[in-house]
């Protein structure tokens, strides 16, 4: 007998795309499925939208409060052994579920599982990109790795209830706000072994909604970071590492927008990679570039 699987899916104003997500549930290959949609307070059409499926779905509505709360009240009347997260606005493939059941099934030390996601805009059309690790060789041990940044996409995870009892829910607080999912991986990660299925699965939406959220979150990977030193498992040096990459990418998405911006951040890259010669290097680099590219290239080249 197949092991009941919990889909949870947080919607806020997804009227425009969650039609599209339960669908792609509804198609899986896997049978066993129980679909929990939480309304986290949406003031658009999502709850007309949603009524021709009560009866396929298990709907609940919220005062917003984020995602992290959302997904949390989904924990919190989710039945499956299994648990697996959809965004509104994301979609799934036929075989997902089915195949991360498969091979969860026969390592019990696995506690998380994820995959990659094709890249669709607002229309439903691909622009060939991929989201997710690009590395099939990742391990199963991948605490140390993420901390130097997150590859995992959220609609593309499924867990074990057994892990959701021994690490807690989604961090709720404000600080983390759009950036909990991460310090719930890494809480997991911590702990258990990890099982990364190098197909795409299922499909990332980009849209403009969701890309501003994107921009707001860059930088809120700091407190994650500086809680992991609460638990003892990590070094000053190899979160200060961490910090050092996510303000070089910080930096280099700004280099253009805000150049003022981007400089602080490639300087504090620069101070914070404790003698990582590859990531002094590139953020240097970067940095001189944006006040005199062609002096950039010189050095670099004699480098």
């Amino acid at each position: 007998m197949q092991k009941l699987v919990s889909v949870i899916i947080p919607t806020y104003n997804s009227a425009k795309y969650i039609k599209e997500a339960l669908e792609s549930v509804f198609h899986q290959s896997y049978a066993n499925c129980e679909i929990i949609v939480i309304d986290d307070g949406s003031t658009d059409d999502t709850r007309e939208v949603l009524k021709q499926y009560l009866d396929r779905i298990v709907y609940i509505y919220k005062e917003n409060g984020g995602p992290a709360s959302a997904r949390n009240k989904g924990l919190e009347v989710a039945k499956g052994g299994y648990i697996a997260f959809l965004d509104a606005d994301d979609l799934w493939f036929p075989e997902k579920i089915a195949c991360q059941v498969a091979k969860m099934q026969n390592d019990p030390d696995v506690g998380i599982s994820f995959c990659s996601f094709q890249v669709i805009n607002s229309n439903s059309c691909c622009n060939g990109k991929r989201v997710g690790s690009k590395n099939k060789r990742i391990g199963s041990r991948i605490y140390d790795k993420l901390l130097r940044g997150n590859f995992i996409v959220a609609s593309s995870v499924m867990i074990r209830r057994s892990v959701v009892e021994k690490v807690g829910y989604f961090d709720p607080a404000g600080a983390l706000k759009f950036v909990e999912d991460f310090d719930f991986w890494l809480r997991i990660t911590r702990n258990y072994k990890a099982l990364y299925l190098p197909e795409i699965f299922g499909c990332y939406r980009i849209h403009q909604e969701n890309s501003s959220v994107n921009d707001v979150s860059r930088l809120k990977v700091l407190k994650v970071l500086d809680k992991q030193l609460e638990f003892g498992t990590v070094s000053q040096k190899q979160i200060n590492q961490a910090k050092a990459d996510c303000y070089f990418h910080e930096g280099w998405y700004f280099i253009d927008k805000n150049p003022h911006h981007a400089r602080e951040c490639l300087k504090k890259a620069i101070r914070l990679c404790s003698g990582n010669f590859m990531i002094m290097m590139r953020s240097l680099g970067v940095l001189i570039f944006s006040y005199d590219p062609f002096k950039s290239f010189q050095i670099l080249k004699n480098v």
